[in-house]
């Protein structure tokens, strides 16, 4: 009698670990890490997204039965019983908070959608850096500087095979010179974000206890962060045609919000860029690179739409710092108001040394997705 109590005790944990599995995998079809899954004898398990009034919106129908606990930091923990495993779907997992309209096609490959980024896009001379400074005082933000417009370049390597007829970038081929397996959809967007989280890694103190017990995997340290960079140059490559632009970031970076920054000043603008002997030594020459840069930046803008991004002055926000309390309002900040606005390089390349002043309440409620080992 207690050797079959044994054999069925033993049966019902081999089924609770596999249920597990299967729950985790259909929300998160790349292993990321090291993280553990908890399994419980009643063949549950929990994933925790941030939080979300309807639930439901955060699947595609691959989710069995389930429920849901509110909790205090806005968060949702969902418990599911029966799953069976989809290794595709289009699982949102922030389709309540950073990034609503997300298209997200997860593969055992990639899902796109498990990095959270911010990027600021601007022309040069027009604030930027303070702009980078300033956002980079707020909880959970980790953005870097100039890279050359290196997401420029990497638009191009995708270009190279995506749009090549004989490589057949999705479908692949099953034989010949040109041989490859299909490639899933979206795929290549981890690879896109790798390189940005490569050129801007986790600081070294943080990285050198990374995997380590008692602290995050990469992986979950890069979900615990909104990442991203400013850039001055996007605008400068030869997209083609502009929404061009567009649409890489959107499938590269599904899960991205943008601050677009210009001067409506472009007369003053011109005069600190000769100042500093920064490109043509021509006023009408430089005038009119900036009007095109400042048209394809409020382009930009007006295609991604006022969920994905904002479209600032620098001659206003210099001027009226409500107007960056409303874009962290926007980004879904609570109880954060900058005092203050820096102005860095305002004469030359010289930093400024005030302090953007900002509330010691300032907090992020919508948190990363984590499993119910790390809560």
């Amino acid at each position: 009698m207690a050797l079959e109590k044994k054999r069925t005790l033993l049966l019902l944990l081999t089924l609770s670990f596999s249920l597990t599995l299967n729950v985790y995998y259909s929300f998160f079809p790349t292993s990321y890490g090291t993280t553990t899954t908890t399994t419980s004898s009643t063949s549950t398990t929990r994933s925790r997204f941030d939080g979300s009034s309807n639930p439901s919106n955060s699947t595609t129908g691959n989710i069995g039965s389930r429920s849901h606990d509110h909790q205090q930091d806005g968060s949702i923990i969902l418990h599911y019983e029966q799953q069976d495993y989809q290794p595709f779907n289009e699982t949102n997992p922030y389709s309540s908070s950073w990034c609503p309209r997300a298209t997200c096609h997860n593969s055992p490959l990639c899902a796109p959608c498990i990095r959270r980024f911010l990027f600021i896009l601007s022309t040069g001379r027009s604030g930027s850096t303070s702009l980078l400074k300033m956002m980079n005082k707020l909880p959970n933000i980790q953005l870097s500087g100039e890279n050359r417009n290196e997401l420029f370049y990497a638009n191009r390597l995708v270009r190279n095979l995506k749009f090549s007829t004989a490589f057949n970038f999705e479908e692949g081929n099953k034989d010949g010179a040109w041989l490859h397996n299909p490639i899933p959809t979206q795929a290549m967007a981890c690879v896109m974000q790798k390189l940005m989280t490569t050129i801007d890694p986790p600081p070294h103190d943080v990285l050198i206890n990374l995997n380590t017990p008692d602290h995050p995997s990469l992986e979950e340290y890069e979900r615990s962060k909104i990442l991203g960079a400013k850039m001055i140059r996007i605008q400068v490559g030869d997209w083609d045609p502009e929404d061009e632009a567009v649409e890489y970031f959107q499938e590269n970076f599904p899960c991205a919000r943008y601050i677009v920054n210009y001067s409506s000043d472009i007369q003053r603008q011109v005069k600190s860029r000769l100042n500093l002997k920064w490109g043509p030594d021509d006023y009408e020459t430089q005038k009119k690179t900036l009007m095109k840069e400042n048209e394809f930046l409020k382009n930009f803008a007006r295609l991604m739409g006022p969920d994905r991004a904002q479209l600032i002055d620098m001659t206003e926000w210099t001027r009226d710092v409500s107007i960056l309390n409303n874009i962290l309002k926007w980004m879904g900040y609570r109880k954060c108001r900058f005092q203050n606005i820096l102005h860095d390089n305002d004469l030359k390349f010289e930093p400024d040394s005030t302090v953007p002043n900002i509330s010691k309440k300032c907090h992020y409620p919508h948190h990363s997705v984590l499993l119910m080992s790390q809560i």
